[in-house]
C-alpha cells in the first residue's frame, strides 16, 4: 500500500485509489496542485477515458466537498482474456 508521503516517487505511474468514504477509482498519479498547496494531488484518466481528478492526499479542515484518500495500490500489471 501506498501513503500520501509515498506518491511523489510514483508520478505517472497507475495507482488504485481507495476513498475515505469506500469508493475506488484507477487512475494515474499526477503532479500536486500547486507548492501552496501540497495536499491536493491531481490524478490523471488512464487511455483518455473517465476525467481527472483533484484529490485531497490527506484530510483538510473546510474542504468537505473534496474528495480525501484512504491509500492507494500500485498496479503492477492487468491480466485480461482475448
Amino acid at each position: 500500500m501506498l501513503s500520501a508521503a509515498d506518491l511523489p516517487g510514483t508520478e505517472g505511474q497507475i495507482v488504485a485509489l481507495t476513498l475515505d468514504d469506500g469508493t475506488s477509482i484507477l487512475k494515474r498519479v499526477g503532479a500536486p496542485v500547486s507548492l501552496a498547496l501540497p495536499y491536493l494531488r491531481q490524478f490523471e484518466t488512464i487511455g483518455g477515458l473517465g476525467n481527472s481528478v483533484v484529490i485531497a492526499v490527506e484530510s483538510v479542515e473546510g474542504a468537505s466537498n473534496i474528495p480525501v484518500m484512504a491509500y492507494a495500490r500500485p498496479i503492477i500489471g492487468i491480466l485480461y482474456d482475448c
